[in-house]
């Protein structure tokens, strides 16, 4: 994971509002949304679950950025996305 990847990770975690190039924390109340290219990637609510997107753009940048999360592997294969291994269509799916 890149550095600063981690951070953004880190930041997004704890709820705190940040900015890093094209990546940014937004926080709205008590829930967190990651942006990149202003658009969301992640959203964690307020009882602390943990869903993501592709957004439509399954990019090595969009799939780095979700890797980070909570031990979530996200990965390519033969143009097919895949969530923790199973076959996945990119759309907000909610992870354990």
């Amino acid at each position: 994971m890149r550095k600063g990847t981690a951070k953004i990770q880190e930041s997004f975690l704890n709820r705190e509002p940040m900015c890093d190039n094209n990546t940014a924390v937004v926080v709205l109340g008590k829930v967190a949304l990651l942006t990149l290219h202003g658009h969301p990637i992640a959203r964690l609510d307020s009882k602390d679950n943990l869903s993501i997107t592709l957004a439509g753009h399954n990019t090595a940048v969009t799939r780095e950025r979700l890797n980070g999360l909570r031990g979530l592997q996200v990965h390519t294969a033969k143009g097919t996305p895949y969530l923790n291994g199973s076959p996945w269509d990119g759309q907000w799916t909610e992870v354990k």
